[in-house]
């Protein structure tokens, strides 16, 4: 995860559970558009790990077990959060889906410079400073 504006306690920036990765793949349900982990087992993970916040500053990179437990709660303030979010996963990942989607490993045309530059800008360009 690479920070593109300031995370902080006050613009609800990511919480993790310190060691949670220990537990191995928690089973996950939808929740409006989110997948959330199964709720007994987090309420277990809450009490028995650290909860820390990964404040973070416009540039800093954040790196973490896949399986560790973490979320954020909605930013409600008027500075914004925003982060680059990158999941790396071994090619020799078994796919563990009955059918997987055809367009599981679909290839991705990368942004140009300019493109990505005009995304910052518009970004941006969305907030206000009051």
């Amino acid at each position: 995860m690479v920070a593109l504006d300031a995370a902080t306690k006050e613009n609800r920036c990511l919480r993790v559970l310190k060691g949670s990765n220990r537990l191995g793949r928690l089973e996950h349900c939808k929740s409006g558009s989110q997948l959330i982990a199964d709720e007994a087992r987090v309420a277990f993970a809450v009490d028995a790990f650290e909860e820390v916040h990964c404040e973070l500053a416009p540039g800093d990179a954040l790196f973490f077990h896949g399986n560790i437990l973490h979320g954020s709660d909605a930013n409600l303030g008027n500075t914004p959060r925003w982060a680059m979010i990158y999941a790396y996963v071994a090619a020799g990942n078994t796919c563990v889906l009955d059918e997987p989607p055809r367009d599981l490993s679909a290839p991705i045309d990368p942004l140009s410079v300019d493109k990505v530059r005009a995304a910052i800008e518009s970004h941006a360009n969305t907030f206000t400073v009051d």
